[in-house]
């Protein structure tokens, strides 16, 4: 009796630890699929959280728009009529002008800039239309019934004239704008196009990259008996007047494009646009002197230094795009190039107001900057506002970025946002990993539990 109790004991013993195995097996695969999923999920924003940190984006939208907003009521503070103000800013920039051609990308960008301008709200909206007869009942309220989406509240005579002048010189507009891409071939008269003319009424042609380096690096070479060598049959030369920030600035933006330098996304574009603002002075000196002092590492040797390129410049000017290889590697010596410096971040947030406006805008918002730090304020309003920002510009001019709710942003600074943003992005690769080691574990043999 004893000893059939005590087997039938061990029997049940063992019976029951047999049928407890499967189920204590399900439920740590089943914990572990949930916390790897947990993982998987976390790693994801990580990751997104750190691409934000990157560009910048990770800063609220709202808190971006109403920075805009907050501008542009200071800009018209003093406006007792701003919808009114806004319909006769809009006809001066259908009008062609002294340039022969309407101002099309301001005509565009206070289209796109009504609500900030007039107001919000519908019954703003409403009442304007029914005293000034815009509109008409077949175009609707809502967002997307024209392109810019303003044109609802232009006269039938603004909204003939935009077409118009939409289709007459749009296609100038985007061909300009393709010029700060990265072309070696082709100029561009920057002071030409409509919001760009210098105020001495002289030119502002740009070449291309290498190009721009020749023109003003035989200008400053030029000696008291002559151009340098190699420099005297360019005939652009003899007339050019040198500038060493546009020449860095070239030399910048063509070694950055080649990948002779490291160089954060957008920073050639962008030192195409500070380029463009400065041979159209738009430029502020101070901000000139700061990038000269930036980017010089080897002050008056740089030019010495690119004697033989010069010693060629009518070879290398007529073919810049086969050229160019020993100012190539002589870059990353003679350019003061730090990944997260400073030079760096502003000539990548400059590349971010290109990209979230347009070349011509950003390089008519340049006279705005005082000093680098100012090129972080006007990135955050570029990416809240778009190509509203020229109608800001063109309602508070340099002071758009002096309003009380734009001065905080952004709140992080380039070279803290890339730390950030590679610290998320090791956490979010730990944290996938460790999924991929939860999932692919074996889940335990019987000597395990026994």
């Amino acid at each position: 009796m004893v000893a059939d109790a005590h087997s039938g004991f061990g029997r049940r013993g063992r019976t029951g630890s047999v049928r407890s195995r499967p189920r204590a097996r399900m439920t740590r695969i089943w914990l572990r699929t949930v916390l790897a999923v947990e993982l998987i999920l976390l790693a994801a924003l990580l990751a997104w959280r750190g691409a934000a940190l990157e560009t910048g984006s990770h800063e609220a939208p709202d808190a971006g728009e109403a920075g805009l907003r907050a501008a542009f009521d200071r800009a018209l503070a003093d406006e007792p009529d701003r919808a009114g103000w806004w319909s006769a800013e809009l006809d001066a920039a259908l009008d062609a002008g002294g340039t022969g051609q309407p101002d099309l990308a301001l005509a565009a960008s206070l289209l796109d800039a009504w609500p900030d301008i007039a107001g919000h709200d519908e019954e703003t909206r409403a009442d304007w239309r029914a005293a000034n007869g815009t509109g008409g009942p077949e175009v609707p309220l809502s967002r997307g019934a024209l392109d810019p989406d303003g044109l609802v509240f232009a006269s039938e005579a603004q909204r003939e004239r935009f077409a118009g002048a939409a289709r007459l010189y749009g296609r100038v507009f985007a061909g300009a704008g393709s010029f700060f891409a990265g072309h070696e071939t082709g100029s561009l008269d920057v002071a030409a196009l409509p919001g760009l003319a210098r105020t001495d009424g002289a030119p502002a042609v740009l070449q291309g990259d290498l190009r721009d380096m020749l023109i003003h690096g035989c200008a400053l070479m030029r000696r008291p008996d002559g151009p340098a060598p190699g420099c005297g049959t360019l005939d652009v030369v003899q007339t050019a007047e040198g500038d060493m920030t546009v020449f860095l600035l070239s030399y910048y933006a063509y070694a950055a494009h080649r990948g002779a330098i490291p160089a954060p996304a957008g920073a050639a574009e962008g030192a195409r646009v500070l380029k463009a603002a400065r041979v159209t002075g738009r430029m502020r000196p101070g901000l000139a002197a700061w990038i000269e002092t930036e980017l010089d590492a080897q002050d008056a040797d740089v030019l010495a230094s690119l004697a033989p390129l010069f010693a060629e410049a009518e070879v290398a000017y007529a073919a810049p795009s086969r050229a160019g290889g020993q100012a190539l590697d002589l870059a990353p010596r003679l350019l003061d190039v730090v990944p997260d410096g400073e030079m760096a971040a502003l000539a990548s947030d400059f590349g971010t107001i290109r990209r979230a406006t347009s070349a011509l805008i950003a390089i008519r918002v340049a006279e705005a900057v005082g000093s680098p730090e100012d090129v972080g304020r006007l990135a955050a309003l570029a990416r809240a506002g778009g190509g509203r920002l020229l109608a800001l510009h063109h309602a508070a001019g340099p002071a758009m970025l002096e309003a009380p709710a734009v001065a905080p942003l952004p709140t992080l600074g380039p070279q803290t946002r890339r730390i950030g943003a590679r610290i998320h992005i090791l956490l979010a690769a730990a944290c996938f990993a460790a999924a991929l080691v939860l999932l692919l574990l074996p889940s335990g043999g019987r000597g395990k539990l026994a």
